[in-house]
């Protein structure tokens, strides 16, 4: 399922980037990512920074969520705050 509503040619795209900048500006987050490619084949999608900015959170969580799981599996991250702080040599007193 794609979120795009519309497929240009990398030509098209180029020659509507400045009224899909404005409608970015008007819409928001509302803006239906724009695709593009040779053919209408798309290589590459226009968007909204603050759609890309969500994104970009929502994969960072993606990538670290096996990281997480297995140092939960090993038991990892069950120190105390007052056990982290000595770790990285600051007094634990400063911690409670």
């Amino acid at each position: 399922m794609s979120i795009a509503t519309r497929v240009l040619t990398s030509s098209e795209a180029r020659t509507a980037l400045p009224s899909l900048g404005a409608e970015i500006e008007r819409e928001g987050i509302g803006f239906a990512p724009v695709l593009f490619g040779a053919h209408r084949k798309p290589v590459g999608a226009i968007v909204s920074v603050a759609l890309l900015d969500q994104l970009e959170s929502l994969l960072e969580d993606v990538v670290i969520a096996p990281e997480i799981h297995e140092r939960i599996e090993r038991g990892a991250g069950e120190a105390s705050m007052a056990q982290i702080a000595e770790g990285l040599g600051l007094d634990p007193a400063d911690f409670e």
